[in-house]
């Protein structure tokens, strides 16, 4: 045992960070935590709930919500409201706390909110399971209209819309940890469907389990396999859960810090197994917490108490690809490419020549890696299956990860650049040094302009306020019926309040 993942249980969470604290063992959890005592083994890759619940008030401060409803459903939602409570006070920020009922009738409860008209803010904090239940309720007393929602639940997208009903517009807000249209999430979803169907339909049905291996041990706690008449479970990009993600980002955590632990040690890993009966204890635990440590990249520092700008970057642009740069040294990429002349030619030999192949053999040159070229198997580009929103073509095979890139002539469009990164062209139009030279010659009247805006709004600041009887002052306020009255608006003055007004200053001498 290296690694104990889990319990999503908040009953057994305790127990089992106690028996990894004893024997050692890294213990990686992915669900919200909010106890303040953590196990010197503990890793927890959800964010912290303190920092958790100063974003949910960032948000209402953003916002400028003075009146509010807060909605919770138990003790833990009110952990994650915390900041939003304590920034709550009679004379500038008022919060009504009301609490979900434990049965499923939520009416009463909207109806005593209903009474407060004049409040249009509610906040909501609850399972995401119980959502569809709330608004429907909220409907059907009314309170849809002109009302804005902030959700607390980090699940919200993997809800049917439909569920929220279609009668009514319906102003939700919410925040999430993910982003389904990166390509690395899209990548994966795509390649956890692939297994799936592939995994489910091409493996043997002996004994009612599949097979990977011959391993008999393992085999034997395998899940029963769908016939293949039986539906196959698909994955949606709004059905990846947060705590999914996590968990998916742990896996990779430890794989990168077992393999990063190997290559570090003289012998290989020694797992072996404990009995929480006797003082055993991994040796080697400490060393994989440190390398799961390290897998963290700190780039910055989150200061919750800070006034203003909360975020303090260490890693400069330069340290950032100074690191990528090593990271490619001596790694090999695989390059998809199209035919195409004068780009890309495949000789009888087998081998590429032409403008993309010496690209990415300079490239190559310059940043240490090794590479292979290989034409795209179906002969495309890349488009969107328009049913499927599958890629095909090089842009498939990069998502896949078939692919580390596509050099080719490739032109970029929306959907394309929405769904892979580019690179820029670097190669300067040629006719760009001559209409440089065109524009040097000609005549800047930018400079003349501003200079005769200045001086014609000057003048008629001076020129308009001695017309004008309001602008004419007494020098002396103590004589109701003065001699002489008294203009301070000359022409320096009026350009001393234009160029203040220019740069944005003000000026205490101002026509009237």
């Amino acid at each position: 045992m290296a690694v104990v993942f889990g319990p999503q249980s908040p009953q057994t969470a305790n127990l089992v960070q106690s028996v990894c604290d004893a024997l050692e063992v890294p213990h990686v959890e992915t669900n919200w935590d909010f106890r303040s005592n953590r196990g010197n083994y503990m890793i927890n890759l959800f964010p912290h709930p303190s920092t958790l619940s100063r974003a949910f008030a960032d948000v209402v401060t953003a916002w400028g919500w003075d009146k509010y409803i807060v909605i919770y459903e138990n003790h833990e939602s009110l952990i994650r409201l915390q900041e939003i409570l304590k920034e709550s006070n009679p004379s500038s920020r008022q919060a009504f706390v009301k609490q979900l009922p434990p049965d499923d009738d939520y009416r009463p409860l909207f109806k005593e909110v209903r009474s407060q008209a004049e409040i249009s803010s509610i906040i909501i904090d609850c399972d995401s399971s119980k959502l569809p239940k709330i608004f429907e309720h909220a409907r059907e007393t009314g309170m849809m209209k002109d009302r804005r929602f902030f959700l607390t639940s980090l699940d919200i997208r993997t809800l049917d819309p439909e569920e929220f009903g279609q009668t009514d517009s319906i102003n939700v807000t919410a925040l999430s940890l993910i982003d389904p249209d990166k390509p690395k999430v899209q990548s994966i979803i795509e390649q956890w469907n692939d297994l799936v169907v592939n995994g489910f339909r091409n493996r043997s049905h002996s004994g009612g389990f599949y097979f990977d291996d011959s391993n008999s041990a393992r085999n034997r706690y395998r899940q029963p396999a769908p016939s293949p008449t039986e539906p196959v479970p698909n994955l949606a990009n709004n059905m990846l859960k947060t705590e999914t993600a996590m968990m998916y980002d742990a896996m990779e955590l430890v794989a990168r810090a077992l393999q990063a632990l190997d290559a570090s040690q003289p012998h290989r890993i020694d797992v072996k197994s404990l009995n929480c009966k006797t003082q055993d204890t991994w040796q080697q635990g400490h060393l994989l917490l440190d390398m799961l440590r390290k897998g963290f990249s700190r780039i910055g520092i989150y200061d919750t108490a800070a006034e203003g700008e909360k975020f303090t970057w260490t890693r400069t642009a330069t340290e950032t690809l100074r690191q990528q740069e090593e990271d490619l040294k001596d790694k090999t990429l695989y390059v998809t490419t199209i035919i195409g002349a004068p780009y890309a030619v495949k000789g009888d030999d087998g081998n590429f020549t032409g403008y993309v192949p010496d690209l990415i053999e300079k490239l190559s040159s310059v940043l240490k890696f090794r590479y292979e070229i290989r034409e795209v198997a179906d002969g495309k580009y890349g488009a969107p299956d328009p049913i499927t929103k599958r890629w095909n073509g090089m842009i498939g095979e990069v998502m896949s990860g078939a692919a580390d890139m596509a050099a080719a002539d490739l032109s970029i469009n929306f959907d394309r650049e929405s769904a892979v990164d580019f690179t820029n062209w670097q190669e300067p139009a040629p006719c760009s040094s001559d209409f440089g030279q065109i524009l040097e010659n000609q005549f800047n009247m930018i400079n003349s302009l501003w200079f005769s805006t200045g001086s014609i709004m000057g003048q008629g600041c001076d020129i308009l306020p001695r017309i004008t009887p309001v602008q004419w002052q007494n020098p002396h306020p103590c004589k109701d019926d003065p001699d002489e009255l008294e203009n301070d608006l000359g022409v320096t003055n009026a350009l001393w309040h234009n160029w203040g007004s220019l740069m944005q200053q003000g000026s205490d001498i101002a026509p009237k």
